[in-house]
């Protein structure tokens, strides 16, 4: 067997039948989508009918086609105020790379040609005629072995690629400092209170008030004064209880909704000893609502309390009048050192601008710098760790794909392949490459708790923690492919001694020689296989069957279907890395085996289309940075195109050994020059979007709007702006469906209502005050304190609301009373009503006692009074109402009760 056959599908044919089978798939899922999208607006158009008037996109009519000229016609000048900054130049990324990569195509189709007929085998000189089908080998670099001359060609390609993607960058940068000034410049960004504070961690022991923070700041003699601080507090295990209280209301919602549907009680096990058995085994209902009263109780007495009750943290926030002061003083501030020199201190706070406050990952503020650096370093061991584990799975998947391999493991399936070409394409072009994508579902997934582990402060930085790490996992599970592609047998023979030093070294770097090139052809069918991964994501295919299991083989419970409903949004850490790791293969590949171009151009084109419409009419992004992606993927960009310059300074050297040093100078001068336009764009081009400069074009004419908050909801003082939900998050209120709520009470009551009721129900076992003035003034404070709190909850739903599909759809109850507490409206966005094409997703059923034949039922019942005081009585009124039997004697039991449920599924869609 010659060594250009050892792997399975060499030819042109067999690649382009796995492209084929590919775009076939990807093509049908599109149509797919095109039918469904008009009859379920819902799920493929969401933004169109929940998005704000403002933010809403055009709307769409019956045709099928109809969602792709928006898509391809809409600029993403015009998109900025209508899905953000940060989804703006996610679609800038995705066109740079189209644009890159056609342009590379223009030349690289030639260049194949060129390598197929600069040096034709005997038998292609024989039959004259094998371009049609040839081996993928004669297209790459590899047919230059004898010839190195003319790797000249290539060195300067190597030039005019990066050159052109050096253009293509500087144009991009040039957009983002355009839209993130303009960004500072609007009202949105002005008015928001996170956007004039700076975040100070690691704050030593004596400095944890607010005087002393105020005298740190005061004391650096800087330009502006703070306005004001706000310092952190231990909360102590309180997060904790409360994301146990959910996880207990979630499971008692659960067997609620198995108990009122089929009358067995469910039990679960407790206590178990060892690898998830044995264990007490108890009554789900009883226990969990046993545990729900210990955890108010806890939670309740740790809340009452106060703010002021707990320890102070080492982190603190500063405000300053405006957005200019606030990032005048981080630019100040900013770099190694600087707040030590301002400060006289050898182990000065960290400063830097704070985070928008719903983005904060609350449990991170506290860690001390030690201790984050102890946990950065163990989660930099844990990926490499993890990396390891994961390459035996790799390796599996990926060695089937190579002939001797086969020939060695398993014999008979190698044997099998040999007498069905067609076989031995779908196995090495389709199956595979499907299970290796398989495979990349999980590590993001681990990535996203180690980087919350390490103590990054932001979900947004965790986020992009989880595009680095999810990256390199990649480059490294890329590079362990092609170094399980030499030969074992010459590496065995250089671990044994056998032959000389210099055979050894010419066999390794032809057996390297051969990897490089014939891998080339397990990375296009990588390419090529994430066009259906594409197709899926525009039919959302994954969280419509995750959706669709949770509904008919879980129970549902109205808080899940409330969940259902809510606006999803796109994991940008985990995309942006797919989409790099894409654009890594084909700039790497695309002198030496510039095949790969045109397949890598057609999945950006395929992404570009996709991914626009899916942000337009689909994703939001809950909290907007501005465009801070960018840096990031900017160097990550510059990382691929290294090791594209790296890679074929490598393939010129394996191709022809020594004979081709002038040409592998000549690409090593250009790794440098990559390092040096990298630096110089962090340099100087980053920091002209970094920080708000009063020297911005027309933020002279706008001083007024921008020191002055316009919105009356923003004008707030810190404290009402930045606090742990801990203190102020309402517990959850058991919800269940309203056919069973009139019977909800005996089974489980909560014990208390909100905190009010606590602090009124644990009054007459306090011991009585002397001065009837200190108990009037001491009720005041804590009515004032929970209206406060309320208004807090308020507040953030204010910038986050909840989506409804109607009207007089429900809510959380716990967030209804909250409302109630605060005095104010609980903000809410109602679907608009359809134009008659949608199913009705908001009609629960009801089946007749003597039928079994379902029937809409537009609701069961509905409440009087939305809030209920714990003194008052849940008053329900039916909509619909069943004919029963009572027994002669009028009582009852709970399994009648029961059955006067009507044996539907409590679902909405």
């Amino acid at each position: 067997m010659s060594e250009e056959a050892d792997v399975v599908a060499t030819d042109l044919t067999g690649l382009l039948v796995a492209t084929g089978f590919q775009v076939v798939l990807s093509l049908g899922l599109i149509a797919g989508f095109s039918v469904l999208r008009p009859r379920n607006k819902r799920v493929y158009e969401p933004r169109s009918k929940y998005a704000p008037p403002e933010k809403r996109p055009q709307t769409l009519d019956w045709r099928p086609t109809a969602w792709i000229q928006p898509s391809l016609k809409t600029k993403e000048d015009d998109l900025v105020s209508k899905i953000g900054l940060d989804a703006v130049m996610f679609l800038r990324f995705l066109w740079f790379s189209v644009q890159f990569f056609l342009g590379l195509t223009a030349v690289g189709i030639p260049l194949c040609i060129f390598h197929f007929y600069i040096q034709p085998s005997k038998a292609e000189q024989k039959d004259g005629a094998a371009f049609p089908n040839p081996e993928l080998a004669t297209l790459t670099m590899k047919q230059l072995s004898k010839k190195p001359n003319i790797l000249w060609l290539h060195a300067v390609l190597v030039y005019l690629f990066s050159a052109y993607a050096y253009w293509l960058l500087y144009k991009m940068w040039m957009d983002w400092i355009g839209y993130r000034r303009a960004f500072f410049l609007t009202p949105e960004y002005q008015e928001g209170h996170h956007n004039r504070t700076l975040l100070l961690t690691n704050i030593p022991e004596d400095m944890r008030s607010v005087d002393g923070v105020m005298r740190f700041m005061h004391g650096m003699h800087l330009k502006h004064d703070a306005d004001q601080a706000v310092i952190g507090r231990n909360v102590e295990e309180l997060p904790d209880l409360i994301r146990e209280h959910q996880e207990e209301t979630a499971r008692i919602e659960d067997a609620f909704a198995k108990y009122f549907q089929n009358s067995n009680r469910p039990t679960h096990r407790i206590d178990r000893s060892c690898c998830c058995f044995g264990g007490e085994k108890v009554d789900t209902i009883t226990h969990c609502g046993e545990r729900l009263h210990r955890l108010e109780e806890q939670i309740y007495e740790m809340r009452a309390r106060g703010d002021t009750a707990f320890a102070p943290s080492p982190y603190a926030f500063v405000s300053y009048k405006c957005a200019q002061d606030t990032h005048f003083v981080a630019n100040k501030l900013q770099g190694p050192g600087a707040v030590a020199l301002r400060s006289n201190s050898l182990n000065p706070p960290a400063i830097k601008l704070s985070p928008n406050f719903d983005d904060i990952i609350w449990d991170n503020l506290g860690i001390t710098t030690k201790i984050r650096r102890s946990r950065q370093l163990i989660a930099v061991m844990l990926v490499v760790g993890v990396s390891i584990a994961w390459t035996p799975f790799i390796l599996l998947v990926t060695a089937v794909t190579g002939q001797a391999q086969l020939q060695r493991y398993a014999p008979w399936l190698a044997r099998w392949m040999a007498r069905s070409k067609a076989a031995s394409v779908f196995f090495s072009s389709v199956l595979i490459p499907i299970l290796f994508a398989l495979l990349q579902i999980l590590p993001p997934i681990g990535f996203g708790y180690l980087a919350r582990f390490q103590g990054i402060s932001s979900k947004t930085g965790s986020d992009k923690s989880v595009m680095h790490k999810f990256f390199a996992f990649q480059v490294y599970q890329y590079a362990a492919i092609l170094l399980a592609s030499l030969s074992t047998a010459t590496i065995g023979q250089y671990l044994s001694g056998g032959g000389s030093f210099q055979s050894i070294s010419q066999s390794l770097l032809h057996e390297a020689s051969l990897a490089y090139m014939q891998k080339s052809n397990f990375f296009m069918t990588i390419i090529v296989t994430e066009l259906s991964s594409v197709g899926l994501e525009l039919m959302q295919g994954i969280p419509l069957a995750i959706h669709f299991i949770r509904r008919h083989f879980f129970s549902n419970t109205p808080r899940k279907e409330f969940e259902y409903k809510q606006p999803p949004d796109l994991p940008y850490g985990a995309v942006y890395a797919q989409l790099l790791i894409k654009f890594l293969l084909g700039v790497s590949y695309s002198v030496a085996v510039p095949l790969i171009l045109p397949f890598t151009s057609l999945f950006f084109s395929v992404a570009y289309l996709v991914y626009k419409y899916q942000l337009l009419y689909v994703y939001e992004t809950p909290l907007e940075t501005g465009g801070s992606w960018w840096p990031k993927v900017f160097t990550l960009v510059c990382a691929s195109m290294a090791a594209f310059q790296t890679m074929t300074l490598g393939g010129i050297l394996l191709v022809t050994g020594s004979n081709t040093r002038g040409q592998a100078t000549m690409v090593f001068i250009a790794v440098v020059f990559n390092v040096v336009f990298w630096w110089s764009c962090r340099r100087w081009l980053a920091p002209q979007g970094q920080f708000v400069s009063k020297r911005v074009p027309g933020s002279e004419k706008n001083s007024a709007t921008i020191t002055r908050p316009t919105n009356s909801h923003e004008d707030e003082s810190l404290e009402d702006r930045v606090y742990n939900p801990a203190l102020v998050k309402p517990l959850q209120h058991v919800w269940v469906w309203p056919r069973s709520r009139e019977i909800l009470h005996k089974y489980y009551q909560s014990q208390y209502y909100d905190l009010d009721d606590y602090i009124r129900k644990k009054a007459p076992l306090r011991p009585k005050v002397t001065n009837q003035y200190d108990d009037v003034e001491e009720d005041l404070k804590r009515k004032t304190t929970s209206r406060r709190n309320a208004k807090r909850v308020i507040s953030f739903h204010r910038r986050h609301p909840l989506h409804l599909t109607r009207d007089d759809a429900e809510q959380p109850p716990e967030l209804e009373a909250v409302a109630q507490q605060a005095g104010e409206d609980l903000p809410v966005l109602v679907a608009t009503e359809d134009d008659g094409a949608d199913y009705p997703d908001d009609v629960e059923y009801a089946a007749s006692p003597s039928s079994i034949s379902l029937r809409p039922v537009r609701s069961v019942y509905k409440r009087d009074d939305a809030v209920p005081r714990p003194a008052e009585t849940l008053s329900i009124r039916p909509y619909y109402h069943q004919q029963m039997r009572v027994p002669a004697n009028g009582e009852h039991t709970p399994d009648e009760d029961i059955r006067r449920i009507p044996a539907s599924r409590d679902r909405t869609y």
